[in-house]
């Protein structure tokens, strides 16, 4: 049977993982653009009348911010697309290092420049960042911030809003630690799988998912926001 997009979004997190895990237990880093390589290409090759992924170079990268682009499609014929930038966890350090990079003289942040090319295009995209994940256990956070996957290895690979990035960029440490970032992140089948809105077609369950979510960072971005301001006060 072949595997529907549900099912593929799910086996590359679990391998991506993996394959991080392998090179924990070696102490070989593995490179997110190795990772990234690999997970475009099977979803060109088994998915590509669903999601149209497009990656860009160096070059291009500089300029928009993003890794790849994604285009999600399905019987209504209509699109949402995605601009994504993916980044790989330190394996020494549990840590995304480059999580805030900024190139050299450059005025801005790679997140705002990925925010802001997406949101000019003639078409607007979503930006959006992927984050290749491994830990050794699972921490402990009130509910009110964890998001409830019981399976570690579904955060392989983990989408993060940039908005996100950029507000934790805000903070005076820059937080990069995996432990920080979690209530954040959720594992990417959950763009596609969406079993509440699965009356709907594709583009438009994935829509419903991620305006959800973004509603749900936004939700907790302010009221970390209003506690950090009632601390001042008190």
């Amino acid at each position: 049977m072949r595997p529907t997009l549900c099912d593929t979004f799910r086996s590359r997190a679990f391998l991506t993982w993996d394959m991080l895990a392998r090179g924990r237990s070696v102490d070989c880093q593995i490179g997110e653009e190795t990772l990234t390589d690999i997970n475009i290409l099977e979803l060109k090759i088994r998915h590509s009348s669903e999601i149209y992924s497009c990656t860009f170079s160096k070059t291009e990268e500089g300029s928009n911010g993003a890794d790849w682009e994604w285009w999600f499609t399905g019987s209504s014929g209509k699109w949402i697309g995605f601009r994504v930038q993916a980044k790989v966890i330190d394996i020494q350090k549990n840590s995304f290092n480059h999580l805030h990079y900024k190139q050299y003289k450059s005025q801005l942040y790679q997140s705002d420049i990925l925010i802001k090319d997406a949101l000019q295009k003639a078409s607007p995209l979503i930006p959006l960042y992927c984050l290749y994940s491994n830990w050794n256990n699972l921490p402990q956070f009130p509910l009110k911030y964890a998001n409830s996957y019981p399976i570690d290895e579904s955060y392989g690979c983990s989408i993060l809003s940039a908005f996100a990035v950029r507000y934790l960029r805000s903070k005076k440490k820059k937080l990069t630690h995996f432990q920080t970032l979690l209530r954040y992140m959720n594992p990417w089948h959950c763009l596609v799988c969406c079993h509440e809105y699965k009356a709907l077609d594709l583009p438009h369950r994935v829509f419903a998912y991620w305006r959800n979510s973004i509603m749900k960072i936004e939700a907790l971005i302010l009221e970390e926001i209003d506690d950090n301001i009632i601390e001042q006060l008190d």
